[in-house]
């Protein structure tokens, strides 16, 4: 919700009254490098196609005794 309410905001501080789609996608383009923040699940940042960027992915096993354990090491970025 945070990530959806900056993008409107970078949108509207250009003048705009009103949100398109496509506004909306440019203004989530802006949410980038040291523009993006720490969000719940990790860092927030989007590409120019609006594709999350180095997106934090933490993939479990669950063994056949019941312990969970990561099966690889954390993919991505929990920190700016």
């Amino acid at each position: 919700m945070i990530a959806l309410l900056r993008g409107a905001d970078n949108v509207l501080k250009t003048g705009k009254k009103q949100l398109t789609p496509e506004d909306l996608k440019t203004g989530l383009s802006q949410i980038s490098g040291s523009n993006g923040f720490q969000g719940v699940s990790g860092q927030i940042a989007f590409d120019s196609h609006g594709d999350p960027v180095d997106k934090a992915v933490v993939v479990l096993h669950v063994s056949d005794e019941g312990f969970i354990r990561m099966e690889k090491d954390i993919e991505g970025r929990f920190k700016l």
